[in-house]
């Protein structure tokens, strides 16, 4: 192992984890166990996605650098656990497939359902809380949503706050207590909405046979734009460096040779990209010290230079929306966007507002409530 590392004082188990990840000298995990403590190494790992992978890594450390039992022993459990969700979900992914295959929907698997088994060395070492699903468009996920529904798949809320607001439904199977998420675009909001069309995707696809015969993945060069676009979306919320998915941007990146580099850069430049990617790889080489050629990070930089939107600044919550409301391409339909966020459409209020059958008053009152309890979580509580 090489590089600085974190050492033992540093009251960051983000950056401990990160070091383990990628095997560099840093806190070992005796010391960050005797600093911390086991339960707050094993809550890391919970909440930065990485229970299988850091296991993985201490477990092949164990040899060499003693890892304490208790950290090692509920790290065991809990990858078992990662493990046997990871298995739920390829099966119940191949059953989906098979459904919408019969049907004559296409459709594209994304995030760690997809990456798993093409990016890692061994997918269960991706560990996935759900399972994400692109569709073509709005009409094509409802009827996706219909065909899935002798499956257990049900949408608790089949109406969309706005067409500008929302690109996707949720579904949800008490059976496998499994959610899944129907995309119509990668974005689910209007900042990054139509960035990478679906005919695009749709034609560099690449085979996924463990879920299926017809199953799709997101090409190597498009998963990365999506990987670089979701840390962006996440970036308000404080949860864009979250390991798990900067480890699969870690993993991308350092798959790609010079001609994928040009490819992927021409390609950010054409969906105005550049910015969410020049940010990402920073992140992911401050994180992991991830390998980019030595001229990329300029040419990325440049092409970031005429883009409107700044990565780094959408963790504030008033620069994330004036940022939507810039991005729109008229007064009409930013007046529409402003409308469905503040006043929503109002099947999708009263399913979620009025199970009690409220009437319009108190639904809306509850909404303003909602959104001002968001509005104070983004604005004082997020993570920074």
């Amino acid at each position: 192992m090489t590089g600085d590392g974190s050492k033992p004082g540093d009251d960051n188990l983000h950056a401990v984890l990160a070091d383990w990840l990628v095997q560099r000298e840093g806190c070992t995990p005796a010391e960050a166990v005797a600093h911390h403590g086991a339960n707050a190494v094993l809550a890391a790992c919970e909440h930065e996605g990485g229970v299988s992978l850091v296991h993985a890594r201490l477990s092949e450390m164990a040899a060499t650098d003693p890892v304490p039992p208790a950290l090692l022993q509920a790290l065991a459990t809990r990858a078992r656990l990662c493990a046997a969700r990871s298995l739920l979900c390829v099966s119940e992914a191949g059953k989906i497939e098979q459904a919408l295959d019969a049907a004559g929907i296409p459709a594209i698997w994304l995030k760690g359902i997809a990456l798993g088994h093409w990016l890692y060395p061994r997918a269960h070492l991706r560990d996935i809380a759900d399972i994400d699903l692109l569709l073509p468009d709005h009409a094509t996920t409802l009827r996706a949503a219909q065909v899935l529904a002798p499956l257990g798949y049900v949408l608790p809320n089949p109406h969309i706050a706005g067409d500008l607001v929302v690109h996707e439904l949720l579904a949800w199977s008490e059976r496998a207590q499994l959610e899944l998420d129907l995309h119509w675009d990668l974005s689910n909001g209007a900042l990054f909405a139509g960035r990478l069309p679906w005919s695009h995707l749709q034609q560099g696809s690449v085979s996924l046979p463990v879920l299926g015969e017809g199953a799709r993945g997101l090409s190597p060069p498009d998963a990365f734009l999506h990987a670089c676009l979701h840390r962006a979306v996440n970036t308000l919320t404080g949860r864009g460096d979250r390991l798990r998915w900067l480890y699969d941007i870690h993993l991308l990146a350092s798959g790609f040779d010079p001609e994928a580099w040009r490819q992927l850069l021409r390609s950010a430049r054409q969906a105005r990209l550049a910015d969410a990617c020049a940010s990402a790889l920073q992140a992911s080489q401050r994180t992991f010290g991830t390998p980019v050629p030595a001229t990329l990070m300029p040419a990325f930089e440049a092409a970031a230079a005429g883009e409107p939107i700044r990565t780094e600044r959408l963790r504030n919550w008033s620069y994330f929306q004036r940022a939507c409301w810039q991005r729109l391409p008229d007064l009409r339909s930013r007046l529409r966007w402003l409308r469905q966020l503040l006043f929503p459409d109002l099947a999708h209020l009263r399913v979620r507002y009025a199970e009690d059958g409220a009437g319009h008053a108190r639904i809306l009152l509850r909404r303003l409530r909602d959104g001002i309890a968001r509005w104070r979580g983004y604005t004082l509580g997020a993570p920074r």
